[in-house]
């Protein structure tokens, strides 16, 4: 059970702290609908980083450095290149939407709704991973 719950208040805290972050920036609700920003929002800090984070620091906790852990790490070093990754290509594309001369393209661009669908920066990673740790070594101990 602790592999499903330490997990999930990981990421329930990181979709606190973003939607703080987001509200604290003043950026508009997508389509005016808080439920909706709440749990697509991207950016920092990424969620998918510290549910990823939890669950490895969950299995080394109760495993120790056995070959699960160590694939977990590898799974997870994967998923996050992707998100990295991700956001590098949107960044690329984004470019070239601004130098077109389309104006939806330039419309989708500079509203930023897009960037939150592309992937995550490496602070964003690195925040949710320091809160993934820090959630499930503080719930791992009760």
């Amino acid at each position: 059970m602790q592999y499903l719950f330490i997990p999930l208040v990981a990421l329930i805290v990181t979709h606190l702290i973003k939607f703080a972050v987001f509200v604290w920036r003043r950026r508009n609700f997508v389509g005016n609908r808080v439920a909706w920003s709440f749990f697509w929002l991207g950016g920092f800090p990424s969620v998918h980083s510290a549910a990823l984070a939890s669950i490895v620091y969950l299995i080394g906790w109760l495993q120790g450095l056995s070959p699960l852990f160590g694939f977990a790490v590898f799974v997870s070093i994967i998923i996050i290149y992707g998100l990295l990754e991700d956001n590098k290509r949107q960044v690329l594309y984004e470019k070239y939407f601004l130098s077109s001369k389309n104006d939806a393209l330039i419309k989708i661009s500079k509203d930023g709704v897009l960037m939150d669908f592309s992937g995550h920066k490496l602070i964003d990673v690195i925040s949710g991973v320091a809160i993934g740790i820090i959630v499930a070594a503080v719930l791992v101990r009760f």
